[in-house]
Formats: structure tokens, sequence, C-alpha cells
């Protein structure tokens, strides 16, 4: 698994006091990559050549209960080749290439995930992944 690990560099969470809901309230959790950059970082036998995947994750509420924004860098090693390739792709079309595209986002996603719900108990506004409890 190259992805070596998630930094969030911004976390913010709000409540709107304003709005209380009278039904159901709508989720609408997004990501987008933000940008895409070679780095090197140091490792255990010297620097490393990764590439840095920026990334903005917002959960929006309807009505508008709070809003969570979160901003962060998945750190991706992979080979060289793989490497160039992710770069070129995101250069040439401002996409992820498609050879690493599920890992990249399945990492930043479950990770924002958990975030996100943690930010949404301690200011008190539904969770961005509404939990579905069964009757036994």
């Amino acid at each position: 698994m190259p992805v070596l690990g998630i930094r969030m560099n911004k976390i913010e969470a709000t409540r709107n006091e304003e709005i209380t809901p009278e039904g159901p309230v709508r989720i609408a959790p997004s990501q987008k990559i933000a940008g895409i950059k070679e780095n090197q970082i140091n490792g255990i036998s010297g620097k490393v050549k990764v590439v840095e995947i920026d990334f903005e994750f917002n959960t929006n509420y309807d009505p508008a209960v709070g809003e969570i924004k979160l901003s962060g860098t998945v750190i991706y090693q992979g080979t060289e080749n793989v490497r160039k390739e992710i770069i070129k792709t995101w250069k040439d079309s401002k996409k992820i290439s498609k050879s690493v595209e599920r890992e990249i986002v399945t990492s930043l996603t479950s990770r924002a995930f958990l975030v996100a719900i943690n930010c949404a108990r301690e200011i008190g506004i539904p969770s961005p992944m509404p939990f579905k409890f069964t009757e036994k």
C-alpha cells in the first residue's frame, strides 16, 4: 500500500444555532483533489520521493444546521513510474491516474469521515455518515 499517511491541514466545523430542522436533514459529503505535487520526505534510509495530493472534504447540510470543512494531504509513495504518471495525468487533465485513484480516494475518504464524524459529535450536528439501526 503506497499511501504512507494522511495529514490534516485544516479542520473547520460550524453549527448554525439559528436553524432548527423540522424534518429530515439531507447530508451531502463531497471530496475534491485540490492539487498534486512531487516532494521529498525524510525516511529511514534518507530522502524518499513522494507525491503529495492535497484534498478538500466538505459536508453540507440541508437545512443548513452546520458545515464541516476539512483540508489535508495524502502522502503517496509508489514506484517512480507511477509517481511520474500521477504528476503527468494531473498536469494534463487535472485528474488522478486511474491506476491509483481508488486507493487514494478510499484512504482520504475513510480518514476524512472519521474526523468529520468526531467534529459533528462535538458541535452537536448530525453525523456526516448516518448510522442505521435495525430492530431485533
